[in-house]
């Protein structure tokens, strides 16, 4: 979901204060509304970008539309921490998309606000005010600030987001909800009593399930169902008898998971009231349990009073108490009356992949691949997690790369996940990839290498189960005696050129290693289309870049000339002035294995002889650059 509201562009890690003010206000005219998802705009706002929720001028009257509503809480009348808030919003089934904590905030005294988004946008600005007014009333009229009631006004970042559900209100039924509470005239405050019945129905989307929150009143109460009991007593025949299902058979593990998770949960365990019941994990007096779907299409068992969220993996896991999670699965593969049919390549290839994983964290590896596992011991987590995911993914002869390798594919969203990595990251993890290319530790493949039927196959895949559509293909060569020789020497060349993860790029190799090098690391990146002539050609580097290189190493020259050597911050910050210091640093890191070779500069480490030389009055020991 994309919702058009205003950002800044300017960040700040405090409140803005002063003169500071109408520049921000001045910056945001109604011609940067922009469109963001949710997770874009909770990540701008922490990293201290202020919001305007309405697509509107500097006064209300330039009011366009509007989708996204906010409530600011600084508790200065009547204070109510976070945590009962969200407490009182879920008893009048007002649950919001999310909640961040302004700068002001402190442990003692929170400040937070309030963030509502709707599935539609509104256009009618009547309609906006009447919302904006009913959720101030249904929060508090003495705990949101007075201000909140101007649609045109602007709310500062803050610091972290305190609750987050994704939940997204519909826009009819807040209508219906809004008339009925002022035709009952309900109480200003957050009695329940005024509006408890009408529901506004959500869609509820949220990735990671461990911070799901329920989204419905509890109304009803369900005792243990036969399903259930089933479960329990380990009884697969139950459901065979029940459903009677044709036998499905899945070629990989990860078909097999992709769909078991969108089996109706509900459906399966009998529970008719499935938004809200007594929770089965639990001695539930108050029904505080529900079931819901999440925006892959995943059905959710969450509890708010037990804390637990679960698929129906960790939903079939606890009722039968198993120990193992191959256990879980085997039953699940006979009560469904599933297969996952393995071929004997497949065992070959798993064993390999095994194998591999192993290697990598292996004396023998340290061994034979000294540079090389200096050189990656940040970022083999990633390859670890890569090895998994391909584990998942063994498919039959047909998907191996020239050199019999196992072909699979990922998403970046889903490599993001498995490594607890933010979504708002995926230039750093593509990043580290490329390191691992160019170590001959991973292959990417270009889709011109992969074999048609395996692109239709995995791109219908992806489409069936809802996932991320920009996947990429990879195979993952086996540690052998062989190969080792092969990384070393990748290794090696890393560590002589100077280069570093932060500075991987392809302008990096480009300059150090032609653009052959370039090229394979980055086959997405070989052409470049001219912005003028809209003509395709041959990626090179930028005229801005070329001119940045060109005054860095005029900089170092002059402090050699100056002082015998130069060191990084030095330049950065001579520099920075002209360029600002970030731009300048990244410059640097891009290119500065290119500018050593190509003006025979050397980049070392002082020691007390060098210090002593060049009379280097810092503490410690630095990289100095010199002739």
């Amino acid at each position: 979901m994309q919702i058009q509201c205003t950002i800044d562009t300017e960040a700040f890690n405090s409140k803005p204060k002063g003169n500071q003010i109408p520049k921000i206000v001045n910056r945001m005219n109604i011609k940067n509304a922009r469109y963001y998802s949710i997770y874009e705009i909770m990540n701008l706002i922490i990293q201290g970008h202020t919001i305007k929720p309405a697509v509107c001028g500097l006064k209300e009257q330039e009011w366009q539309s509007q989708q996204l509503f906010l409530l600011d809480v600084d508790n200065d009348k009547e204070y109510i921490s976070s945590i009962d808030m969200i407490n009182r919003l879920k008893e009048q089934d007002l649950i919001p998309a999310f909640i961040y904590s302004s700068f002001s905030s402190t442990p003692d005294h929170e400040k937070y606000r309030i963030a509502y988004i709707l599935d539609k946008a509104i256009e009618d600005i009547e309609i906006a005010k009447k919302i904006q007014l009913y959720l101030i009333k249904i929060v508090g009229d003495n705990i949101v600030d007075n201000k909140c009631k101007n649609l045109n006004r602007i709310y500062f970042g803050g610091k972290d987001i305190v609750f987050k559900s994704d939940n997204v209100l519909s826009l009819d039924d807040m209508i219906k909800k809004i008339d009925d509470f002022y035709d009952k005239k309900v109480a200003q405050s957050v009695d329940t009593s005024g509006i408890e019945g009408n529901e506004v129905k959500s869609t509820y989307n949220n990735n990671n399930i461990n911070n799901t929150t329920l989204l419905y009143v509890p109304f009803t109460q369900n005792p243990k169902t036969l399903a259930i009991t089933a479960i329990e007593a380990h009884q697969s025949a139950y459901f065979l008898q029940k459903y009677n299902p044709e036998k499905k058979i899945f070629e990989t593990k990860q078909q097999f998971i992709d769909y078991i998770l969108h089996i109706n949960l509900p459906e399966l365990l009998e529970i008719e009231n499935y938004k809200s019941f007594n929770c089965i994990f639990h001695e539930d007096k108050n029904p505080s349990a529900g079931i819901f779907q999440n925006e892959n299409g995943d059905w959710i068992y969450n509890c708010f009073g037990c804390g637990v969220s679960y698929n129906i993996i960790g939903v079939i896991e606890r009722l039968l108490k198993s120990k193992t999670r191959p256990e879980t699965y085997d039953f699940i593969k006979e009560m469904l009356n599933i297969e996952i049919k393995e071929t004997e390549f497949q065992k070959k290839q798993k064993e390999v992949l095994i194998n591999t994983l192993q290697s990598l964290y292996s004396d023998e590896f340290i061994k034979y691949c000294p540079t090389t596992n200096k050189n990656i011991r940040t970022i083999r987590e990633y390859l670890q997690q890569l090895i998994l995911i391909a584990l998942d993914n063994v498919y039959d002869e047909e998907f191996t790369d020239n050199e019999g390798n196992v072909v699979f594919f990922t998403s970046m969203r889903e490599l993001a996940k498995r490594l607890g990595i933010s979504q708002y990251n995926i230039n750093k993890i593509s990043q580290r990839l490329v390191v691992l290319v160019y170590h001959e530790l991973l292959k990417k493949l270009d889709d011109k290498e992969i074999p048609e039927r395996f692109l239709e196959k995995a791109n219908k895949i992806m489409n069936d189960n809802n996932l991320d559509n920009k996947i990429s293909f990879y195979s993952i060569p086996s540690l052998t005696f062989n190969k080792y020789p092969e990384i070393e020497e990748q290794g090696n060349k890393w560590k002589d050129n100077h280069y570093t993860i932060k500075g991987t790029s392809y302008e990096m190799f480009y300059r150090a290693e032609g653009k052959e090098v370039a090229d394979r690391l980055y086959p997405q990146m070989k052409t470049i289309v001219d912005k003028e002539t809209g003509e395709i050609k041959e990626r090179t580097t930028s005229k801005t870049s070329d001119k940045r290189v060109k005054d860095i190493v005029k900089v170092i020259k002059k402090l050699i000339d100056k002082k015998g050597y130069a060191t990084e911050d030095e330049i950065i910050k001579i520099l920075s002035k002209k360029y600002n210091k970030t731009l300048t640093e990244t410059q640097i890191k891009k290119t500065l294995p290119a500018i050593l070779k190509d003006n025979d500069f050397k980049r070392v480490k002082a020691n007390k002889q060098l210090k002593e030389q060049f009379k280097i009055k810092s503490k410690g020991y630095p990289y100095i650059i010199t002739k």
